[in-house]
């Protein structure tokens, strides 16, 4: 770069600074359409998460959805406290919840299959 006269660069006020700052990040707090979400493929684990997140469903499958969600826990690695845990919390945001204790009768016997499987009690 040349510059086109000898007068020396000035450094910029500090209040300058200050609200350049402020403004950019005001922007972007309340531009959320700056962002682009893609759209993504949904996955086996988009299921799971969101069976945690929205409950078991209708009567006559809870109990199966129930095991199948505690059998791709422990498949996918999750202590058996936090998939214990994940359960109840499923549980809990089913409409029509099942009694606590078909969830713990539910859990052992999918903590075994997963014993019998090959997998070992982490966190337990």
């Amino acid at each position: 770069y040349q510059w086109l006269n000898k007068n020396p660069i000035v450094t910029a006020p500090k209040s300058l600074v200050v609200n350049i700052n402020q403004m950019r990040a005001s922007n972007r707090r309340n531009n959320p359409n700056d962002f682009v979400i893609k759209p993504r493929e949904r996955n086996s684990t988009t299921d799971l998460l969101e069976t945690i997140a929205n409950g078991l469903g209708d009567k006559g499958m809870r109990n199966k959805t129930l095991a199948g969600m505690i059998g791709a826990l422990l498949f996918r690695g999750v202590e058996a406290k936090a998939a214990y845990q994940l359960a109840m919390i499923c549980n809990d945001n089913t409409p029509d919840p099942l009694p606590e204790e078909e969830v713990n009768r539910t859990f052992q016997s999918m903590l075994r299959r997963d014993l019998r499987n090959g997998g070992e009690i982490r966190g337990g």
